[in-house]
């Protein structure tokens, strides 16, 4: 007999999913519903605000947007893991390393003219960086809808949802199986795998009730240095005992923790996409995106890239943030929930992604290769799924039947499944949790079509 927290995991799953698959006609049974790991901070609205201006930016929201959704995911209904590489670099290898190997000349022409269209809209959505201060690194724009998600005094965009699953009460496995016939996904949710409270050291537990300190961290310590870093193309790491430390004590020790390494490594795709490159082209620094050039010429001298993407790293923004969440969260132990009830409330928020600058038509082309590639190795490495929207949350509430034991966990917890508690507050006489900042929950993803088609005769 399933758990209430394992049927609450499912009921939010198969409604979210559902709900998506039924608002966009597009999506097909290759789509899949991914839960947020939980160790994703609440997203600040002073993000959306030029440095000591009052006014929201909708240039700096797209920027902002770009780099959230610019993640590749593994493929995993449970858990939205990244996989380290770009949505926005991963396409453009595609588009620069796409080379014909079609029999016929009109085939050929066909290919170029789909490759051109690609190249262009690539070209075209290169925009510079929004917020003051940033460093000139281009990036493609990715757009909302709706586009006003990230202001509070949109509403209308908001909807209420609330589910309460007891073992007394809990859905009859027929009437689940009846729900789940309308929901069609590419990877099932493991039930195996329940939400969980992931709870913090004793040592730790500050930035639950002060996030200022994770943000303080982040944004005036951290960004300033990597700003400098990157403005020198310089490669950065991080230590994560000294990140450690430093959010434990709240002070500044951070700047200690950013080094730069003699060497740097790449993973085996991205020393494989550096491998082609023309000698015309070998003197161009990284930011040139020229990876893989449409000639035969081999030039065996890989290009070294920083450990962290830089794009990630650029600016004050709840990405670097999130990279100081990332290493508290790994310090938490996982616990099981065993009360017999629990209830959950919030208002979500769908947002759709529109990549202008994603030419699927180019995807879908036959009989084309990458050199040194063979069929379908893009995806299955470095690519295997797409985000094709986001699944917004605010005003969270968590209200249980706490079992004694269960207490002191769930008030040093930094997540609960999906949901963020960093900044959340106890309620006095209920002991429900109650988090009101804007946090993502899930992510709609598309499973990649096996790229590049054709192998590589090389």
């Amino acid at each position: 007999m399933s758990s209430p927290i394992t049927d609450l995991m499912q009921q939010v799953h198969d409604y979210f999913l559902s709900l998506y698959q039924t608002k966009n006609s597009v999506v097909n049974s290759e789509t899949f519903l991914s839960f947020d790991s939980g160790a994703s901070p609440p997203i600040s609205i002073a993000n959306f605000r030029q440095p000591n201006q009052t006014d929201f930016s909708d240039a700096l929201a797209i920027e902002e947007f770009s780099q959230l959704v610019n993640q590749v995911p593994q493929i995993n209904a449970n858990r939205f893991t990244p996989n380290g590489n770009q949505v926005e670099e991963q396409y453009e290898m595609l588009v620069m390393g796409g080379m014909s190997q079609s029999p016929t000349e009109n085939d050929q022409v066909f290919f170029g003219r789909m490759r051109d269209q690609a190249e262009e809209r690539l070209k075209n959505s290169k925009m510079g960086r929004a917020r003051i201060g940033a460093p000139p690194i281009p990036y493609c724009q990715s757009f909302a809808s709706p586009s006003n998600w990230y202001r509070p005094d949109a509403p209308s965009n908001w909807t209420s949802y609330t589910v309460t699953i007891a073992e007394q009460s809990k859905t009859t496995e027929q009437t689940k199986s009846v729900f789940r016939a309308a929901v069609k996904s590419a990877i099932a949710l493991d039930l195996n795998q329940p939400w969980a409270l992931q709870v913090l050291p004793q040592d730790l537990t500050a930035v639950l009730k002060q996030p200022e300190i994770l943000d303080r961290i982040a944004v005036q310590d951290v960004a300033p240095q990597i700003d400098q870093a990157l403005n020198k193309a310089a490669p950065i790491q991080f230590k994560r005992e000294m990140l450690l430390q430093s959010v434990a004590e709240g002070n500044s020790n951070l700047l200690q923790s950013i080094r730069q390494p003699a060497t740097l490594q790449i993973n085996q795709l991205s020393q494989k996409i550096a491998s082609f490159r023309p000698k015309e082209l070998l003197e161009r620094n990284f930011d040139d995106r020229v990876m893989i050039p449409r000639v035969k010429t081999v030039v065996k001298q890989p290009i070294a890239t920083p450990i962290l993407d830089r794009t990630t790293l650029v600016g004050r923004n709840w990405r670097l943030q999130e990279l100081v969440n990332a290493q508290i969260f790994a310090q938490s132990q996982t616990e099981t929930i065993k009360s017999s009830q629990i209830s959950v409330s919030f208002e979500y928020c769908w947002v759709n992604i529109d990549r202008r600058w994603f030419y699927n038509p180019y995807l879908q082309t036959h009989n084309w290769y990458i050199p040194g590639f063979q069929t379908g190795e893009s995806t299955a490495r470095a690519f295997p799924a797409v985000p094709i929207a986001v699944l917004l949350v605010r005003n969270l509430r968590i209200q249980s039947n706490w079992q004694t034991q269960e207490l002191q966990s769930v008030r040093s917890s930094m997540a609960l499944g999906p949901f963020s508690l960093v900044g959340r507050s106890i309620e006095q006489g209920t002991g429900a949790i109650v988090q009101s900042g804007m946090q993502v929950m899930a992510w709609a993803c598309q499973v990649m079509p096996s790229l590049p088609p054709s192998p590589s005769p090389l």
